[in-house]
């Protein structure tokens, strides 16, 4: 699988209409983040969920009101498509690491994996 800015995109319009939320993107940063995503996913395919979920929990001021919701349901979203979840308990606490620079993708990954259950 792979993201695009679309997929980012329709997931954020979805969002802010279920959540009434600002609805507001910047097609730049969706383009990056989907690029970044892809990239991380090259060597391993089935770690795309926290790809995207890195990719975008970085860009919190791209994000604005989206970014509490957004890195999380399409990470979560994108599991599921996958065959699997996880339990989102300290997702919240691994985006605040990941927006401030304090987690890097490989940490990201583990915690991923160690979270990880078939549907």
């Amino acid at each position: 699988m792979t993201v695009t800015p679309e997929e980012l995109a329709a997931s954020i319009d979805f969002l802010a209409r279920r959540f009434g939320l600002s609805g507001y993107r910047n097609e730049a940063t969706l383009r990056e983040a989907a690029a970044e995503a892809n990239a991380l996913t090259s060597t391993d395919p089935g770690a795309e969920p926290a790809a995207v979920f890195y990719a975008l929990a970085r860009r919190a001021r791209p994000l604005r009101d989206g970014w509490a919701l957004v890195p999380d349901l399409v990470a979560l979203n994108k599991a599921r498509a996958a065959g699997w979840t996880f339990s989102p308990e300290g997702l919240r606490a691994l985006r605040l690491k990941v927006a401030t620079g304090a987690a890097e993708f490989p940490e990201v990954a583990a915690w991923f994996a160690a979270r990880k259950r078939p549907i």
